[in-house]
């Protein structure tokens, strides 16, 4: 899995947006993908923030417990 960017890059991505900056425009400047430049603009404009959201999968559905022996092992009960 990727890292997010840094919130430098993000700020001055959100600074250019604030001095009038073109979404599409200020994602080339910053030599960023336009579509990580349209999702950074529209959390923005929602939010006021653009900072990282958390990375990371869904860690509930895990195989635990008993459940894990069993998926570990043979797979018979």
């Amino acid at each position: 899995m990727g890292k997010p960017y840094s919130a430098d890059l993000r700020e001055r991505f959100a600074r250019a947006l604030g001095r009038g900056v073109k979404t599409r425009a200020a994602a080339r400047l910053l030599e960023v993908s336009e579509s990580t430049g349209v999702k950074w603009a529209a959390r923005w404009r929602e939010t006021g923030a653009i900072a990282a959201q958390p990375m990371g999968g869904d860690n509930n559905s895990r195989i635990r417990d008993a459940n894990a022996d069993w998926v570990a092992g043979s797979g018979r009960r």
